[in-house]
């Protein structure tokens, strides 16, 4: 039976124990992107109180791909010295770092809603940009280079944006994707994007560097994706060189409403992938309790538990979760 305090073998490196900190977005950078001293100072805080993984926040690959104002870029080489920075201060506190890297696509709050095709994400009232099949093709390659960066940076892997309706997750949901070429129709066709991002990334980087995959298990809505789905795409995406499957929300985003009050809110959906597959699964949602995060590794619900927010509000929470018995 695993604990939170057991080490986790992936590749060649070692994660130090079951806590993962999520990509949570905080807004600290310059206005073109580039890292800040208060982003380093939050993520030294976050690593010092004993999280054994920490996920950087998405790093935009291209400046159309942009989510917010003051978002962190990876789009540049000059991007590399930075993220440096906080690579190592994560390191030096014996975490692991990973950067996510991300497209915002229909989810952006600065430009062009790029997407699959020409429909509004739900809730919203401003229909996507459909994307031409070249400048789709253009995607694969944007990952890579910024794969490349995370590397030279310094991080132990990557982690893929593919959830909460982001550029890939909207490629998976039917509810977006109305695509009639290669990108879309079947749920293999949906996913053909996400995999050639994959296949890009793992190409470039070295046996030893992670490359994880944030995937949006659940759109919530009918005629969405549903985790079933995702179970199926965990198992490609895993053929195509992922390491690790971190589940979350897909359309629905990273905190529903009918979901919010409950502890591991996503960690169903994350069960229902990691039958399906034989890498490392990540769960999410709303853990608060200490208690929560440790039976759900001991069950083998999950392989690690995500705690974003309560890590944030109170770094010192994961030495007292990692202290139960």
């Amino acid at each position: 039976m695993a604990s939170l305090r057991d080490p986790l073998p992936v590749r060649s490196i070692t994660l130090p124990n079951r806590l993962w900190f999520p990509p949570v977005a905080r807004d600290l950078a310059t206005a073109d992107g580039a890292v800040t001293d208060d982003n380093v100072e939050a993520y030294r805080k976050i690593a010092a109180g004993g999280v054994g993984t920490v996920v950087v926040e998405h790093c935009f690959v291209h400046p159309d791909g942009r989510f917010s104002a003051k978002q962190i870029g990876i789009d540049r080489d000059e991007a590399i010295a930075g993220l440096a920075r906080i690579a190592d201060v994560i390191r030096s506190c014996n975490a692991v770092p990973i950067a996510q890297i991300s497209f915002a696509g229909p989810r952006t709050s600065t430009g062009r809603k790029l997407g699959p095709s020409p429909v509004p994400l739900p809730g919203e009232s401003t229909p996507a940009e459909p994307m031409t099949e070249e400048y789709i093709g253009r995607m694969p390659s944007l990952f890579e280079a910024a794969t490349r960066r995370a590397l030279a940076a310094g991080f132990a892997g990557v982690e893929i944006h593919g959830a909460h309706g982001f550029l890939l997750s909207s490629f998976f949901s039917p509810l977006t994707n109305h695509r009639t070429d290669a990108y879309g129709g079947a749920l293999q066709a949906r996913g053909r994007l996400a995999l050639e991002v994959v296949a890009a990334a793992r190409r470039h980087a070295s046996a030893q560097f992670l490359i994880g995959f944030r995937l949006g298990a659940d759109d919530g809505q009918d005629g969405g994706l549903v985790p079933e789905d995702a179970a199926q795409l965990g198992r490609w995406l895993q053929e195509a060189g992922v390491d690790i499957l971190s589940i979350s929300g897909g359309l629905c985003g990273s905190r529903p409403a009918r979901l919010s009050d409950r502890q591991g809110y996503f960690f169903p959906q994350a069960s229902i992938v990691k039958a399906g597959v034989s890498i490392p699964v990540v769960g999410v949602g709303g853990v608060t309790d200490p208690a929560a995060a440790r039976d759900a590794v001991a069950r083998g619900v999950v392989d690690l538990v995500a705690v974003g927010r309560r890590l944030m509000a109170d770094p010192d929470w994961a030495a007292r979760a990692l202290s139960l018995q």
